[in-house]
């Protein structure tokens, strides 16, 4: 937060007022030292997202609401260049081309290839601008309600676009007008971010327990693999390690799902545990890794048992994994020199908070 108010000066457009939501944080918002006035409201409790970014915009004053996320920075002409399709009467919503740029760490170039960007090569209406920073008039945000209708902690920027859109309002976004996102997310979280966000769309496809392992083949891991491809291609092998995090921990999600709605036996869980560590075999530093971030007990291979009925209906999944794995040497290069490049990072970085990590979608 502190770093996105000390960027205010830079903007060619100053705001009139600024309006800080403190969603009951461990380290409350300093504002001193500022050369302006801020207007800080402190949540007693912890309210959620949405619930802050519909707080906020209903205490401005101005005719115009830039709503922005404490980890977003913006290009200092961003308002100068949004403000003129913000006034006509047809836009309810004016935002820009949305670029993950945190660092240059391997989690910060994962989701710089990889991550939500938006709207890079896009000047003119869109269905959907993400939530980062976003410019409307106050009059649109009190004719639609705001996010008063949104009742999930997340995804509420889908909502408002929906909303706008059912309004006959224009999403809009200015091409010239950057936006980058500059959290330092770790591994899990990414992970599990992605999950979170795809919940509900996961949980509308899920299918009863016989017909989960193909689905799983179908919809997760060949979407894994060609997602492999590519970053071989731009030769970053260490992408393939958080994409096959990613898969581990979507598939086990669903399963833990799965048993929480009393769809799938128990053991599908241990199953595919056993499956995935019985793929890792021969590599255990990448094993004891996925481990830790998952927070799975200790594997080392003397714990992994036999493989059981219950592992083995992944044998199709695994066979294509091992020969992928095989034919283009990840597990050993990983082994050999990936794994240190991760730790070796995670002793030199500090990653920022994401609720996401504690965040249960079901």
């Amino acid at each position: 937060m502190r770093g996105l108010l000390e960027s205010i000066p830079s903007w060619s457009v100053q705001p009139a007022e600024i309006i800080i939501v403190d969603d009951c944080s461990l380290r409350p918002v300093r504002t001193d030292g500022l050369p302006w006035p801020c207007e800080v409201v402190r949540f007693d409790t912890h309210r959620g997202l949405a619930k802050a970014k519909h707080h906020g915009p209903g205490l401005a004053s101005r005719e115009y609401i830039l709503s922005m996320d404490c980890d977003t920075r913006v290009s200092p002409d961003w308002l100068e260049r949004c403000l003129p399709h913000a006034a006509r009467p047809d836009v309810g919503l004016v935002s820009g081309p949305l670029l993950h740029a945190p660092g240059d760490d391997i989690v910060s170039r994962y989701l710089k290839c990889f991550g939500d960007n938006h709207n890079l090569d896009v000047s003119g209406p869109v269905d959907f601008a993400p939530g980062n920073a976003r410019l409307m008039r106050s009059e649109v945000w009190k004719k639609i309600g705001g996010l008063s209708g949104h009742h999930r902690d997340i995804c509420e920027d889908r909502y408002l676009c929906a909303l706008l859109r059912e309004n006959e309002y224009k999403i809009f976004v200015e091409k010239k007008a950057k936006i980058f996102q500059v959290r330092k997310l770790s591994r899990l979280a990414v992970a599990k971010r992605c999950f979170n966000w795809n919940f509900e769309a996961y949980k509308i496809a899920l299918p009863q327990c016989d017909y989960f392992y193909d689905h799983a083949y179908l919809n997760l891991v060949l979407d894994f693999l060609q997602l492999c491809l590519c970053a071989l291609e731009i030769n970053e092998p260490a992408f393939v390690y958080l994409a096959f995090l990613n898969l581990v921990l979507t598939v086990s999600s669903l399963i833990d799902y799965g048993v929480a709605r009393m769809d799938f036996p128990r053991e599908m869980a241990r199953g595919w545990r056993q499956a995935v560590l019985w793929h890792l075999r021969g590599f255990p530093a990448v094993s004891r890794l996925l481990a830790k971030d998952l927070g799975w007990a200790d594997t080392s291979e003397s714990r992994i048992d036999n493989p059981d009925r219950w592992s083995t209906r992944w044998d199709r999944t695994f066979r294509l994994l091992d020969t992928f794995a095989a034919d283009k040497g990840i597990w050993g290069w990983m082994e050999n020199e990936g794994v240190k490049l991760i730790e070796n990072e995670d002793l030199t970085i500090d990653h920022d908070f994401s609720f996401h990590v504690e965040y249960n979608p079901s």
